[in-house]
């Protein structure tokens, strides 16, 4: 009988933190309730509902809050695995595509002219016989390259695909020039690099060490100097533009 009733309790206990744990789901999104579709059944189908249907075209979902803690990068991919019915409280932050490309390219600024550096650098360690601290290096800039080919291919397909002065030179300070062509080589089409980074891969698997720092030094690394030497006048048109935004 003790058993029987120990077990009832037990049971109902249960049942009680079930219901508790099942409080209806609040969603807001930028401090706001928002309103979901019944279909909805994970974090993910949430986020792609929000990025897709709710949010205007010029803003992204920067952070997700679930019952009070961020989510992160690692998590986010997940997301597929969360289920709505387990959260109370979903909070939902975004922010204008504009403002997170100036803010990446402002930090860029410091960093690009600092990774063509470390890339000369890389080079020379790689000839002196410093093999693996030039790698080492190596390794470190080619991760921050395509941290800014990220940042700059974001930018061309989300923020200025209808921008004049991303896509082409203008007449005032080009005259003459074709009207397909690149107003910055920042943005000009990356298959020339992909090309380098392929014979930059080629040398190491043959352990050339020569034709490693060469291509480092004579290939990649004047690349990497254009994009110094073009950030801040593309800050000024970024700038600019946010300011009308």
């Amino acid at each position: 009988m003790h058993i029987l009733l120990a077990g009832a309790i037990m049971a109902l206990s249960v049942a009680k933190q079930e219901n508790q744990k099942r409080t209806p789901l609040q969603v807001f999104l930028d401090y706001k309730p928002l309103a979901l579709p019944e279909a909805l059944v994970t974090v993910q189908d949430l986020l792609v509902h929000v990025q897709s249907s709710v949010l205007p075209r010029n803003r992204v979902l920067q952070h997700i809050v679930l019952d009070g803690e961020y989510l992160s990068e690692e998590g986010e991919k997940d997301s597929a695995k969360l289920r709505l019915h387990d959260y109370e409280n979903i909070e939902l932050h975004s922010r204008k595509v504009l403002e997170l490309a100036l803010e990446g390219l402002e930090n860029a600024r410091e960093l690009i002219p600092a990774v063509k550096e470390d890339l000369l650098t890389s080079a020379r360690e790689i000839r002196s016989g410093n093999v693996e601290h030039g790698l080492n290096m190596l390794h470190d800039c080619v991760l921050m390259i395509d941290w800014f080919l990220d940042l700059i291919t974001a930018i061309e397909s989300a923020v200025h695909r209808e921008k004049p002065w991303l896509r082409v030179k203008g007449q005032e300070s080009a005259p003459g020039q074709d009207e397909g062509q690149r107003a910055y080589r920042t943005f000009e089409p990356k298959e020339g690099l992909l090309e380098k980074f392929r014979d930059l891969e080629q040398a190491q698997e043959a352990s050339d060490l020569v034709a490693l720092a060469d291509v480092i030094e004579y290939e990649i690394a004047p690349v990497v100097a254009v994009w110094a030497d073009e950030l801040p006048s593309i800050l000024t048109q970024m700038k600019a533009e946010t300011a009308e935004a």
